[in-house]
């Protein structure tokens, strides 16, 4: 599914405009195919502390770039405890368990050094 306007199809008359029209549509739909206009934000993670967390993202493609908010701690959460800040990791095409991931309709990520459950935004494109 195409979050895109379909371009207009209808031929000009006037060789000329048509020539431009098509030259348009061409550098349009170049444009419209850039990995950085397909990206979605998954909000809300939320990543418990050392386990892997599937996430669907509806790209239909494998992303090429996968980034992860600051996190957000729960309501009444505090920072006491933690002795560093997470690592996020993401596994691949693999998963932690050796399995293989259709990376073109989920990614996996985990957190990992914070002993706390988070909540981030994930970027993928």
């Amino acid at each position: 599914m195409s979050r895109f306007t379909a371009p207009i199809t209808t031929r000009l008359a006037d060789p000329d405009s048509e020539r431009v029209r098509r030259n348009h549509e061409q550098r349009l739909s170049e444009v419209a195919s850039l990995s950085i206009l397909g990206a979605e934000t998954i909000r809300g993670v939320v990543l418990p502390a050392s386990t892997p967390v599937m996430i669907a993202h509806g790209l239909g493609r494998a992303p090429s770039f996968v980034g992860v908010s600051c996190f957000r701690l729960a309501s009444g959460v505090t920072l006491s405890g933690a002795t560093s800040a997470p690592a996020f990791v993401d596994f691949g095409s693999t998963s932690q368990a050796g399995q293989p991931i259709d990376r073109s309709k989920v990614i996996q990520i985990g957190q990992f050094l914070f002993p706390r459950d988070i909540t981030v935004d994930v970027l993928v494109m």
